[in-house]
């Protein structure tokens, strides 16, 4: 019988590096210690969400279809 392989993003944690926050697998964002403590994982990767994108760069934000140009 074949183990099934485990993809290595199935143990992380995407946490945004603006906020905090942190990514759940359908793609919302919590606060970290209430996913962590639904979903514990062991490897934490940094992203960023797209409120502290359109913050910290808006440039890209509006290439994203996030912000209008002004």
């Amino acid at each position: 019988m074949h183990e099934k392989t485990q993809n290595p993003k199935d143990f992380m944690v995407r946490v945004c590096c603006g906020c905090g926050r942190v990514r759940s697998d359908d793609g919302q964002w919590f606060d970290a210690p209430e996913l962590l403590a639904i979903t514990p994982r062991e490897i934490h990767t940094h992203t960023i969400c797209s409120e502290c994108c359109v913050r910290m760069y808006p440039e890209f934000a509006i290439k994203k279809g996030w912000i209008k140009a002004s």
